[in-house]
């Protein structure tokens, strides 16, 4: 991945270069369909990546043991989070999305507390259109239709989107035109428009992201010397096309991406 930082600086905008970076889960959940669980608090976990609620969940005459969550303490702080807001015997009621898996597992984005006062997990994300399923998955490059830098020599591209929440995962495979792999990894964006250092990649570095509609992902990479690249990532209307465009010093690199056949 480095590599590619120093031979061809844009490729893919920084994200082939820094894929190492943040490599972390994203949320495996259902976005079809919102449940609702009501619950008592048996454990809270003010910690990153993500902070963590235990619950026992009354079942048809059962307790299930229920692990959910919402973003990391950043993001919670923000929305009146702090390590105190929970304590064990609170009976709460967690709206959000279960893991796909079915188990007693789901991502919140809103907590109805004891008093009814209610409480956002993610800075901004109800704000965010719900159904980012257009990019999910697998893309594969199309080089004959894409402008890269010059001097940029690679076989395939290929990337895998996941959304979970307010993060964006997103998987990258370089192989070079000597059918050498040269990069391969995962980066994870903070949707919250706002600055997220990328030091263990480049040291200074920022990153910023927000989605601008659910078809168009919008990126920003500040070097500590200023350097500015501003990566996109675009779907088409019919769900055929990813459209990766990087603008910086090197100019306007534009990657083609179609679904693989």
């Amino acid at each position: 991945m480095r590599r590619l930082l120093t031979h061809a600086p844009g490729v893919i905008g920084i994200l082939l270069a820094a894929s190492p970076l943040l490599a972390h889960h994203a949320w495996p959940v259902d976005r079809t369909t919102e449940i609702t669980i009501t619950g008592t608090v048996t454990g809270y976990s003010w910690a990153d990546p993500h902070v963590t609620i235990a619950l026992d969940v009354e079942a048809t005459g059962t307790i299930e043991k229920w692990k959910v969550g919402g973003s990391n303490k950043k993001n919670m702080a923000v929305n009146g989070w702090d390590k105190h807001t929970l304590k064990p015997g609170d009976v709460i009621t967690g709206i959000g999305f279960r893991y796909r898996d079915r188990s007693h597992a789901a991502q919140l984005r809103k907590i109805v507390l004891p008093s009814g006062k209610e409480m956002d997990l993610y800075g901004g994300l109800a704000a965010h259109p719900a159904d980012f399923s257009a990019f999910e998955g697998r893309w594969v490059a199309d080089l004959a239709a894409s402008q890269l830098h010059s001097g940029v020599q690679v076989r395939s591209i290929g990337l895998a989107f996941g959304i979970g929440g307010d993060r964006v995962r997103i998987t990258d495979n370089v192989v070079s035109t000597a059918g050498k792999q040269i990069g391969q990894g995962t980066i994870e964006f903070i949707t919250d428009d706002r600055d997220h250092p990328l030091d263990r990649v480049v040291p200074g570095m920022v990153a910023r992201a927000r989605w601008a509609g659910p078809r168009r992902l919008e990126t920003v990479f500040t070097r500590r010397s200023g350097v500015v690249e501003r990566v996109n990532y675009e779907v088409s209307a019919d769900g055929t096309t990813l459209t990766n465009t990087t603008e910086g010093p090197l100019g306007l690199q534009r990657v083609i991406f179609r679904r693989p056949r």
